[in-house]
């Protein structure tokens, strides 16, 4: 399996608005929804067959902590570390051939986790401060437990599983309740393009988004 390597950063920051004061870094853990996009999908067995996957919605779930340039002068930049983890199903394949689409219907769990690194911007005044970021990290991918299902036909796989280069956008806002407790609801688009062996032997341009809320600490 590919494996990325990532420089981790230290989290120190301290970030006055007025009327309040408060300290971070900040951990942060939330939960929500994961819902799939119907991605491209390519034999890489040497078939040549290509077509699209769909997917079902599922849960997700993550923990993060950050780190806010306040102390630097710039307490609208941040830089976070975020482990997600979510948690779907396959739902259909479906593959042009001769002028008709033929449609598999194809039930296995899925698993991704992402482990990224995040640039953010924020708007730093008051207790609401919406902000957005990009990220970039390494994507783990799992298929399993699964069946295939063609004109009435079902067979069995395994399952595979790939490691690789992913990216991510998000955009979200927290709510400050007191000078350690925040709120935040966030909505993120992440992609990886995983390369399955093994019985599944599937290239999948992966595509998903996940809305969720959670809870911060702030030290």
């Amino acid at each position: 399996m590919k494996r990325v390597l990532f420089v981790v950063m230290l989290l120190c920051s301290v970030y006055v608005f007025p009327g309040w004061s408060y300290s971070e870094p900040y951990l942060s853990g939330y939960a929500g929804g994961a819902f799939p996009h119907k991605s491209d999908a390519a034999d890489n067995t040497g078939l040549a067959i290509a077509g699209d996957l769909s997917f079902n919605a599922g849960v997700a779930v993550g923990a993060k902590g950050g780190y806010w340039f306040s102390e630097q002068g710039a307490p609208y930049l941040g830089l976070e570390l975020d482990l997600n983890g979510h948690f779907a199903e396959t739902d259909k394949l479906s593959v042009p051939v001769g002028g008709i689409t033929v449609n598999a219907n194809v039930d296995a769990d899925v698993t991704v986790v992402a482990f990224t690194a995040n640039a953010l911007i924020r708007y730093p005044e008051g207790p609401l401060r919406p902000y957005a970021g990009v990220g970039i990290g390494s994507f783990f991918g799992d298929i399993s437990n699964g069946t295939l299902t063609v004109l009435g036909v079902t067979t069995q796989f395994a399952g595979a599983d790939d490691t690789t280069f992913g990216g991510q956008i998000l955009v979200g806002a927290d709510w400050l309740f007191n000078p350690n407790v925040s709120a935040f609801v966030e909505y993120k688009y992440s992609m990886a393009n995983f390369e399955f062996g093994g019985d599944v032997g599937l290239d999948v341009d992966y595509r998903v988004s996940q809305i969720y809320v959670g809870v911060a600490y702030h030290f």
